[in-house]
């Protein structure tokens, strides 16, 4: 009996080891060479799988982007209002106080790469009122009403930089001096750079605003003035001298 029982543990035993081996077996892990004759495509093939996904990931991006880009117009009118508050200088006279509301005009606008504007206005529809008893005052009293000085634009275009709020034009035009009909100057040729920031010349300077949240801003200017065909006016006005212009103006994008 004790010899039966023995037999029958040792078969046991013998059973339970052989199990023990083949689930070693079967747990040791596939090597490659044979995943490739059991799989019906190569493993590698994963790779380029994920590699081809990130490509086209990062192309429908590019796509995008440049349908938002395109969405945005790169080109567009724009319009400056000149405002009360602006000042013209000449030598070393006082300021004439000049009111230039209700002047202005229209232009074009175009986005640079870096985000600048360039601006250019038709001069053919560009108003700025006259130096006249109506709008200004000297010494705090008004111009007399024979005294006249006609802004006659040439070119108005330069930068806009709405991030920062500066703004650099190119100004040029004629200033037409006028005594009533009984006297008429040369044109007075205007030649600066109006400036949110600095502007210095050998007699005068000025300093700048920077647009504002509602597109406010002060522009000015220094033009050096050489003289002209008319000896009165060179006297009057000492020529050579400088000529400063504030304008208190406001641009709005369309």
């Amino acid at each position: 009996m004790a010899a039966s029982q023995l037999q029958t543990s040792m078969f046991l035993g013998s059973r339970q080891a052989q199990k023990v081996r083949q689930h070693r077996q079967r747990a040791v892990p596939i090597s490659t060479s044979a995943a490739r004759q059991v799989l019906p495509f190569n493993v590698g093939i994963s790779r380029s799988l994920v590699s081809a996904s990130a490509a086209s990931t990062l192309q429908e991006q590019s796509v995008i982007l440049e349908k938002e880009d395109s969405s945005i117009p790169r080109s567009s009118s724009i319009e400056i209002r000149t405002l009360r508050n602006c000042k013209l200088g000449i030598a070393m006279y006082p300021d004439f106080v000049y009111n230039a509301d209700g002047g202005g005009g229209y232009g074009t606008s175009e986005k640079l790469s870096d985000g600048k504007f360039a601006v250019k206005f038709d001069t053919d529809e560009l108003h700025i009122p006259a130096v006249e008893g109506k709008t200004t005052t000297f010494l705090g009293l008004p111009l007399p009403p024979f005294l006249c000085i006609q802004v006659v634009p040439k070119s108005l275009e330069g930068l806009i930089d709405r991030s920062t709020g500066k703004v650099e034009l190119n100004f040029c035009a004629d200033f037409l001096f006028s005594v009533g009909s009984l006297y008429k100057a040369p044109p007075l040729v205007v030649n600066a750079l109006l400036t949110t920031e600095t502007a210095a010349g050998r007699l005068r300077s000025g300093h700048g605003q920077r647009l504002n949240s509602e597109g406010k801003c002060k522009l000015v200017g220094v033009a050096p003035l050489v003289p002209i065909e008319d000896v009165f006016m060179n006297a009057f006005l000492t020529l050579p001298t400088d000529c400063l212009a504030i304008m208190e103006a406001q641009f709005v994008f369309h």
